[in-house]
């Protein structure tokens, strides 16, 4: 096809050089209104706007991997303020130093990979951020969070660019005492071996779905501090739901996990299944995994909220 219009394109120049200007317009409007050019430059058209379509997925799926990536390397991680600075100081020996006295908790140096200052504002204090050896030190930590009520020392998670600006967006539509994050985990790899014991964060509730077969499976880690039931769930798909109640608002949370055989219409026939019944009791949802459900948000936009998983 761009054959023909470059052929036409070079019919048309000829016609051009035609000495009879009248003779030559008549050429160039027989070429133009024969339609090849107008047909040629709408199909062009028609694929430039349908690159420009895939180019603005595409980018949007990569920022997103991305996004993800970057939160899962941060996943150890918090962030202390209001920690006063020491000349000569060594990060690590304060931040022990503050669980211990702060938060009641014991946490050595060597439970620590990486601790140091971030960067602030003209005379505002430095936060630290503290990388700890595993999760679970970590969310033992977050657990005492509730120690600091009432002082000018504050935790928080070390949330990307995009997560941070999400959060805080939300505190100021909820109020912070409504706004949090939570851990959920998907593709656990748990089984029936392996008692809720030895799964056991202090301050936090699992609830937790195992694969009978080897593999698979999910849980969630809520704060105990709130109000949490267990919510009943098909055993069609990997998934946990949980009920929160935050004031007079209820909302159902839920993580699943797809494994890639899995068909993704009959999967998502079963999570609508399973929105349904639980959208009849409840006033908002938020559904938590790696990977986003792309007709599913556009389906139930309305009432649910898409995060991604840590």
């Amino acid at each position: 096809m761009t054959n023909k219009l470059l052929s036409s394109t070079y019919e048309l120049s000829e016609h051009a050089r035609v000495e009879n200007p009248k003779v030559r317009k008549e050429k160039l409007k027989e070429v133009v209104d024969g339609g090849l050019y107008r047909k040629e430059v709408q199909v062009l058209t028609e694929k430039v706007v349908q690159l420009e379509a895939e180019l603005i997925t595409t980018r949007s799926e990569v920022r997103k991997s991305v996004d993800d990536l970057e939160q899962y390397s941060r996943r150890n991680n918090l962030r202390i303020f209001g920690v006063p600075e020491e000349a000569n100081e060594d990060t690590k020996v304060l931040v022990s130093k503050f669980c211990k006295d702060k938060l009641k908790f014991n946490v050595g140096p060597e439970l620590m990979d990486a601790c140091h200052r971030l960067p602030a504002k003209e005379q505002q204090q430095r936060p630290i951020i503290v990388k700890f050896h595993d999760r679970a030190t970590k969310a033992n930590v977050c657990s005492k969070k509730q120690e600091l009520r009432g002082t000018k020392f504050v935790i928080r998670e070390d949330l990307t660019r995009t997560r941070h600006f999400l959060m805080v967006e939300a505190k100021k539509k909820y109020g912070n005492r409504s706004v949090w994050s939570n851990n959920v985990v998907a593709e656990t790899w748990l089984d029936n071996a392996i008692p809720n014991e030895s799964l056991h964060i202090q301050g936090y509730l699992v609830v937790r779905k195992d694969r009978v077969t080897r593999g698979g499976g999910v849980c969630i880690y809520i704060r105990e501090s709130l109000l949490v039931v267990p919510l009943s769930c098909s055993t069609s798909i990997e998934q946990a739901w949980v009920g929160v109640e935050i004031g007079c608002t209820k909302l159902a949370l839920d993580v699943f996990y797809k494994p890639p055989n899995f068909h993704y219409k009959l999967f998502c026939d079963y999570l609508e299944e399973q929105v349904t019944t639980v959208s009849m009791e409840y006033d908002c949802m938020m559904h938590c995994t790696r990977k986003y459900q792309g007709k599913l948000i556009c389906k139930f936009r309305d009432n649910m909220h898409f995060v991604g998983a840590g």
